[in-house]
């Protein structure tokens, strides 16, 4: 015999419904929703007559009967506690910025291993905030999906695509519940995953996975408590440091996205792209790599917080919502100094110090007359600023009428407009070039240009009235011939075409090395001209004065400073060049210089160069075994046993012989004598007391040992013993300027080479390696963390031949003659065209071979090659590259000499 069944849905589990006829338990069960029930179907027929009688009389059918009603009356009572869960709203928003009207969100329960059990509650967003509201019966974990066109708050635009945001949260029986999905619950989401199949409990994993991503992205200030999860952070939840923390992660990812989007048009997709990256990555190990975190990290600079906070509170106000914006502010660090922006007083410029020495609550280095324009500054020139030039001690640009004369701007300024009284309302002096014709002018028609009929001397067009128009080579306002300007104002000098007096040539063009050069003497070496195929001309056959009879520099070792660079030649001569305020050039002057010029006073020759990352103080050991300095000496780094700062070499005091080697630091230098001591002067601290200035060299009493070479950091010294051992003394200053860090234990044990930094050093292994250690203070040199070390550089296990630090990079230069830098990329410090890799140190452009000495200043580095030649890369504000120019270079350029 065979029943029809029927099935319909309640709750959404399928019931089963038996047909006419059919014999049920109570009317409560058959109505709970269980979604298996046994069903007992009586034939056709009344009453039990109808059974057979085997089944109503016997026992057998009795006991199934029995545990029958028993099983259904079990299932009853499970389903009615099941249905006395009470009924939980919850409400919340899906947020990258906030999702549009529309937008999906699915509920799914999951079991306590993440595994959804089949149970899915739908919904969708209820307006253009992102928001839902909905209510069931469940309590336990679940999984959120939302997804949804979006408003992108770096772009201002809505998006053009959908994007799919996931979150965990767990479900309790309080009536009213909350949980938000965004951008740091999805990142977390596959971490999550990962942990609990682990056997990680998910309110665990999900601690755990977002401790993770706050490590990993490395955002907002040390030690950042957010005090919630993931699913209680709110864009639209007012300031707190939580939601601050969300809406700057947004950010910098959207920032990111947009940077590396190929198209506008593909925004949406370099977003969704980017964050399951960095979800993959956390996924799998709970961190990210190192390229992708400096990325995110360089893409804070480039983002206006002030702008996304409009955007977003523009977009909220359009709809009608007053929900405050949280401050990016709390979180972001434009400057990437460690500081955020609304505690940073200093924004545009890495301060890590704060200083802010004049009190204003700006820091020093935002201030007026740091040679960058800030916001609020018309210019700024730096040590240039002056109320008599283009830029005011104020930084605001000179304006005619405010009474001040300035400098190459304004002839004149009076305050007032009268005009004749001997400056002009346009501040420019009462006479010729003002319209009016007055005594001595026989014209004036206001401007300067020649050759129209009125000169700009105010006299009329032609020979004779001493300024050269068209169709004249020369006008000397005379009429005599033979003084180098003729009657008819043609040139008989040089370049006439004729040879005259003093000349060998004259091919009357300026074309040099076709025969007779623009002097008018003959192509050759020793005519005062660097043709093709000289690297010198001084005009003369002395040897050893820098520029050999055969028109030959040779250049073997380079040294750079802070700012500033010089090179010695194979003759023991020193050329300089760049920074030169306090006479770090020593060329008797205290003008910056673009291009080299010679150290006077070392007629004696030098042996070889301080190296070290100096402030503005230079030192050589002498040919007679001495050693010079010269520049800044307000700390008594000149060693001469005053204070006051040299232009020019001077000797010091007591180190007139038996020096093998001097080496500078930030403020002080520090001298090996053949003997293996170590003497010191300037200022510095080799420990954590207090710093001491000594304007003339002191033994350094803490050292016992016999020393055979030795390296200088800002308050650190490291040195070869005589039997080759390395030892460090000092400290490394952390980026506070606070606290000190000791010199770290398992130094190598035995080393090739090595140079300090001004708060790191870096030793060349006997194997060819690099290690380093100390503080790098640039956040984002991940290859040198702040505080450890000594540890291997990628990159550099083998074939090093040495090594020179700075203060934010370091190069090294290998046994095949190649350059290899790391560390900050800024001013184009590593030589590779602005690229950059985190994987380890890259090629410095052009010079893969053919280096013979290297050296690595404050931002700038230089190289000498096996053709003697020099070239430099980085920053040259001052000149420091020595190409003429004080523009920055990416690669290596060569230096003018």
């Amino acid at each position: 015999m065979s029943t029809r069944r029927s099935t319909t849905r309640r709750g959404g589990s399928a019931l089963q419904v038996a047909p006419k006829r059919a014999i049920f338990l109570p009317a409560h069960v058959a109505s709970s929703g269980i979604i298996e029930m046994a069903v007992f179907v009586r034939p056709q027929g009344k009453g039990d007559a109808m059974l057979p009688e085997s089944w109503s009389s016997s026992s057998a059918f009795r006991g199934a009967a029995t545990v029958a009603m028993l099983a259904h009356l079990v299932a009853a009572c499970s389903f009615e506690k099941r249905t006395q869960s009470p009924l939980v709203s919850l409400n919340g928003s899906v947020a990258k910025g906030p999702f549009v009207l529309g937008s999906t969100i699915t509920i799914s329960a999951i079991d306590t291993t993440g595994v959804p059990t089949g149970q899915v509650f739908n919904t969708q967003t209820t307006n253009n905030l992102g928001e839902f509201s909905i209510q069931f019966r469940y309590t336990g974990p679940v999984s959120l999906e939302g997804n949804g066109f979006y408003y992108n708050e770096v772009t201002g635009a809505l998006s053009v695509a959908s994007l799919t945001l996931r979150a965990f949260h767990l479900v309790t029986d309080a009536s009213h519940q909350s949980a938000y999905i965004n951008i740091f619950t999805h990142l977390a989401y596959n971490r999550v995953k990962r942990l609990v199949a682990t056997g990680t409990s998910i309110q665990n994993a999900v601690r755990r996975a977002e401790g993770e991503i706050q490590r990993a992205l490395a955002m907002g200030p040390a030690n950042l408590d957010l005090g919630v999860q993931g699913t209680q952070m709110n864009l639209l939840g007012g300031d707190t440091l939580a939601n601050a923390y969300l809406f700057a992660v947004s950010t910098v990812l959207a920032e990111a996205a947009r940077r590396r989007a190929a198209t506008p048009e593909g925004l949406d997709a370099s977003l969704q792209e980017l964050i399951n990256t960095v979800a993959g990555q956390i996924q799998e190990s709970g961190e990210i790599d190192a390229e992708t975190q400096h990325f995110l990290l360089d893409s804070q600079r480039t983002i206006d917080p002030e702008a996304v906070m409009d955007s977003l509170k523009a977009r909220l106000q359009s709809l009608g919502s007053s929900a405050p914006v949280p401050n990016l502010n709390r979180i972001i660090d434009s400057d990437l100094d460690g500081t955020p922006n609304s505690e940073d007083n200093c924004r545009a410029i890495r301060n890590p110090d704060q200083a802010d020495r004049d009190g204003d609550g700006v820091g020093d280095a935002c201030d007026c007359g740091n040679g960058l324009i800030e916001p609020g500054e018309e210019c700024d020139e730096g040590e240039a600023n002056s109320d008599a030039g283009a830029c005011t001690k104020e930084c605001r640009s000179a304006r005619c009428l405010d009474g001040l004369t300035h400098a190459g701007v304004e002839a004149c300024d009076d305050a007032n407009s009268v005009e004749g009284d001997g400056c002009d309302s346009n501040c420019t002096v009462t006479g010729c070039g003002n319209r009016i014709v007055t005594q001595g002018e026989e014209c004036d028609d206001g401007n300067s240009v020649d050759g129209d009929g009125c000169d700009s001397n105010c006299a009329l067009t032609g020979c004779g009235n001493k300024v050269v128009t068209q169709g004249e080579e020369c006008d000397d306002g005379n009429s005599v011939d033979g003084d180098g300007c003729d009657s008819n104002c043609a040139s008989t000098g040089c370049g006439s075409g004729i040879v005259t007096l003093g000349e060998e040539c004259d091919d009357g063009n300026s074309v040099d090395g076709d025969g007779c050069d623009t002097n008018c003497t003959f192509t050759r070496c020793g005519n005062g001209i660097a043709t093709r195929g000289e690297a010198c001309d001084d005009g003369n056959s002395t040897p050893d004065d820098g520029c050999d009879a055969i028109c030959r520099v040779k250049f073997v070792e380079v040294a750079a400073s802070m700012s500033a660079t010089c090179a010695r030649t194979d003759k023991g001569r020193v050329k300089c060049w760049g920074q030169n305020t306090r006479g770090t050039l020593g060329d008797g002057t205290n003008e910056n210089r673009k291009v080299p010029v010679d150290v006077i006073g070392l007629e004696g020759g030098v042996l070889s160069l301080a190296k070290g990352v100096s402030e503005e103080t230079t030192c050589v050991v002498t040919g007679a075994g001495g050693v010079k300095c010269w520049g800044a000496n307000n700390n008594g780094e000149v060693g001469d046993g005053t204070v006051e700062d040299r232009n020019r070499p001077v000797d010091v005091l007591g180190l007139d012989r038996g020096i093998d080697a001097v080496a500078t630091g930030r403020w002080h230098s520090c001298a090996l004598t053949s003997q293996g001591d170590v003497k010191c002067w300037g200022k510095s601290i080799f420990g954590c007391g207090a710093y001491v200035a000594n304007p003339y060299p002191a033994d350094m009493a803490q050292f016992t040992s016999k020393f055979r070479s030795l390296s200088v950091g800002q308050d650190h010294l490291c040195v070869f013993t005589a039997d080759g051992l390395l030892e460090c003394h000092g400290q490394y200053r952390r980026g506070d300027n606070t606290t000190c860090t000791p010199i770290p234990d398992g130094l190598p044990s035995s080393v090739q080479s090595i140079s300090s930094g001004l708060f790191h050093t870096c030793a060349v292994t006997e194997a060819g390696g690099v290690k380093c250690w100390g503080n790098a203070d640039r956040s984002e040199w991940i290859l040198l963390q702040k505080g450890t070390g000594p540890f291997d550089i990628a990159g550099l296990t083998s074939g090093v031949k040495s090594v020179s630090c700075g203060v934010e990079h370091s190069c090294a230069l290998t046994v095949n003659g190649g350059v290899k830098c790391f560390g900050s990329t800024n001013n184009g410090k590593l030589g590779n065209d602005y690229a950059y890799t985190l994987h380890g140190p890259v090629d410095a452009k052009g010079l893969e071979s053919g280096v013979v000495s290297l050296s690595v200043g404050g931002a700038h580095a230089c190289a000498v090659l096996d053709s003697g030649g020099v070239k430099c890369w980085g920053a040259n504000r001052q000149g420091q590259l020595g190409n003429g120019t004080t523009d920055e270079s990416p690669v290596p350029v060569d230096v003018v000499f």
